[in-house]
């Protein structure tokens, strides 16, 4: 089990080179089903953000382990930044077979990462609302 510790993450300039600075979310809790939950500080309240995540183990006649990750961030009002108006937010789930080894879920998860870091396929989704033709 890993310690519930801060979680760091880097804000995206919107191009494929990289970072323009990192966060880190700190710690919240750890709730009654088990899901973690850390927060980035927002200006008030509305504005924090969260990022979770949960892990469920097989049951009774499963044979998969689900894990689910979660980031949320508000849209807040661009005249009064004290009106949440919405939210951003990514739900992934993440099925692995109990059985899979540690090295077929790491190049799962490399698959992904590398996708998500340097797919201008997806890069062209998230900025400009682009689907694949």
């Amino acid at each position: 089990m890993s310690a519930f510790a801060a979680q760091t993450g880097k804000n995206w300039d919107g191009t494929l080179s990289g970072a323009t600075g990192s966060v880190s979310y700190t710690p919240s809790r750890i709730d009654q089903n088990g899901v973690a939950i850390w927060t980035l500080a927002g200006d008030t309240y509305d504005a924090e953000k969260r990022l979770s995540l949960s892990v469920r183990r097989p049951t009774k006649g499963s044979q998969v382990i689900r894990e689910q990750v979660k980031l949320v961030h508000p849209v807040m009002d661009a005249t009064d930044d004290t009106l949440k108006i919405g939210e951003n937010l990514v739900n992934l789930e993440i099925v692995f077979h109990k059985k899979s080894t540690v090295e077929e879920r790491n190049l799962l998860m490399g698959h992904l990462v590398e996708f998500l870091q340097n797919s201008t396929t997806f890069a062209a989704a998230v900025q400009d609302y682009e689907s694949v033709f």
